[in-house]
């Protein structure tokens, strides 16, 4: 009985897997309605097949198989008809614009309230209706805000200034030990980097413990020891 629950879990557990991976990468907060009833339905399955009869296993699994198989296929239809894209997801609703409240949108959303609004717009870091020029509610419930020109940050290129390459840090030291493959690939000796922990006082690698230089030249140490953590160095 144990070992049947176990082998029945383990199947149901990998088909999952495996059917998941069909099915594309998407974050929780990006679910539509459909999604969220899918995981529902599908997870309730696969829990009820782990302790199942075996002769009621396989009726289970097809089961299970043809909600993927529908939701693949409202998928494929979604992405090639816009109009049953609506069907199945919804489309975005707009709730601000030019800082007022669209109250009759708001009215056709079920369990939409305009404190639920107000919650989201906190969440943006947005706490005065005036300064929205459009604020949508996505089909996955999040809220997408546009503040006024006035009220947006000032960006590097509107100020026409140059800004320098941002780029992604490369790791060249893991627990005391340097990753060579990636010193070579920036043209950095080991003696080049010995002489630049040497200026953090820091005399032996064993005493790094995650090491990291970003497309500037700038080097990032975190020490085994908490007491010196976090230490950069231009």
């Amino acid at each position: 009985m144990y070992l049947r629950a176990f082998l029945q879990g383990t199947i149901s557990f990998f088909v999952i897997l495996f059917l998941a991976r069909l099915t594309g990468k998407q974050q929780i907060a990006q679910l539509t309605f459909l999604d969220y009833v899918l995981a529902i339905t599908v997870g309730s399955i696969a829990s009820s097949m782990t302790i199942i009869k075996i002769e009621t296993f396989g009726p289970s699994l097809a089961g299970l198989l043809t909600w993927f198989f529908w939701s693949l296929v409202i998928g494929f239809i979604s992405l090639k008809s816009r109009i049953m894209s609506k069907l199945f997801h919804g489309k975005p609703t707009i709730v601000i614009q030019n800082g007022k409240i669209l109250e009759q949108n708001i009215g056709k959303l079920p369990n939409y309230k305009i404190e639920d609004l107000r919650s989201q717009l906190r969440d943006k870091s947005v706490f005065s209706l005036g300064d929205v020029e459009y604020a949508i509610l996505e089909t996955s419930g999040e809220l997408s805000v546009q503040k006024k020109a006035e009220k947006q940050t000032v960006t590097r290129e509107d100020m026409n200034l140059n800004p320098d390459y941002a780029g992604l840090p490369r790791r060249i030291i893991f627990q005391g030990k340097i990753i060579e493959k990636n010193l070579k690939g920036i043209d950095l000796t080991e003696e080049q980097l010995y002489q630049k922990l040497k200026k953090l006082g820091i005399s032996n690698i064993k005493e790094v413990m995650y090491g990291a230089i970003d497309p500037q030249g700038k080097l990032f140490i975190d020490k085994f020891d908490d007491e010196t953590d976090n230490i950069k160095v231009f």
